[in-house]
């Protein structure tokens, strides 16, 4: 299942490109984690990093153990962070897709969103998939479905939530 890979990457090659554009936002959201200073930046920078590195390696047939290992790690962090501003009982900003996702904070709706990523990484685990063995319009169109299923996503719970609003 091909759309599996091509999902996880568009997620997470979104999720990258979005933290670039809205790095300062991105960094306190790791400062209110603890992290401070330079220490906030490097880690902001190595959370990117990885994310465009599995990113671009998921859709290497070669690469793609690597990219499924960045997957999982960055999964197990994203846990973990929503798990410390939890414990700590702190409103921390939500950044997982730059300024877009900023009114949301890290909680159970993070686990959520872990779980489901989590599931697609499973999908790319078990299936055995050639990215390269596809042709250059079966891989357009599965990138196309992947970025449209995933600003979808995005777009619901905000139709949703003017629809709520304009109601009330």
């Amino acid at each position: 299942m091909i759309i599996f890979v091509f999902l996880l990457a568009t997620i997470f090659m979104i999720s990258a490109v979005s933290k670039i554009v809205s790095f300062q936002p991105f960094r306190k959201t790791l400062e209110n984690l603890g992290f401070k200073g330079i220490h906030s930046v490097l880690l902001a920078a190595l959370v990117i990093g990885m994310e465009l590195i599995a990113a671009g390696t998921l859709y290497a047939d070669k690469f793609r153990i690597l990219g499924q290992t960045l997957c999982l790690l960055l999964l197990i962090c994203f846990t973990g962070a929503a798990l410390i501003a939890r414990k700590r009982k702190q409103l921390v900003a939500c950044n997982c897709f730059g300024i877009s996702s900023s009114d949301e904070f890290l909680g159970k709706k993070t686990y959520y969103r872990v779980g489901v990523l989590f599931v697609l990484l499973c999908f790319t685990l078990f299936w055995d998939v050639h990215v390269q063995a596809a042709g250059w319009e079966e891989q357009l169109i599965f990138a196309t479905a992947s970025i449209s299923i995933f600003l979808i996503s995005i777009l619901l719970p905000v139709v949703w939530r003017v629809m709520k609003e304009s109601s009330s």
